[in-house]
């Protein structure tokens, strides 16, 4: 029988699952949440979404590869059983879950390896260039940012007050917070 296609309802990530998994609770390999291993709804399993990657869990096990982005993040993983109360209905269908983009939310309290205080220095120093944004790893923001004259200086603000205040974010959407 063909394994189980579904996307974690947290993060979106395209997981595959044996079918004698289907109930069990797991933590997902990339967001850490727990999650449900869906009744397979079709014999055969659909395609991953464009620009997915599939992880295929094994039963009893840690899955397959997880993205490395702090050293906070450690492989978890492996099954767990609930009680059957916790268990959803076996005729009832999962949830459908909206089309996100591909690259997983970050873990809470999760912080850019960046720093802030490099980050202001060369918004204050460079920031007519964008520099603060290259820094950053947002190359296409930079060079918008540039052409529109930091969106008419409007962008440039914004940008001085997220620094500020530790809300400005990196190509992977961690809050620089580090001083």
């Amino acid at each position: 029988m063909a394994d189980i296609n579904f996307d974690c309802p947290h993060c979106n990530q395209n997981l595959d699952a044996p079918p004698d998994m289907a109930g069990e609770f797991i933590d997902c390999p990339v967001c850490e949440k727990e999650i449900e291993i869906p009744t397979p709804p079709k014999p055969e399993a659909p395609v991953a979404a464009a620009g997915k990657k599939r992880i295929v869990m094994k039963k009893g096990g840690a899955a397959a590869p997880r993205p490395k982005t702090t050293a906070s993040r450690t492989a978890a993983g492996g099954t767990k059983k609930k009680p059957a109360a916790k268990k959803k209905a076996a005729g009832k269908k999962p949830a459908a879950t909206p089309e996100v983009a591909p690259s997983p939310a970050p873990v809470d309290g999760e912080v850019s390896p960046k720093s802030r205080t490099v980050a202001l220095l060369l918004y204050l120093f460079l920031g007519y260039f964008s520099v603060h944004r290259f820094y950053v790893g947002k190359i296409g923001t930079a060079i918008v940012q540039i052409l529109t004259m930091g969106g008419f200086g409007i962008w440039w603000t914004i940008d001085f007050i997220m620094i500020l205040c530790g809300a400005f974010k990196d190509k992977q959407k961690l809050p620089l917070k580090k001083w």
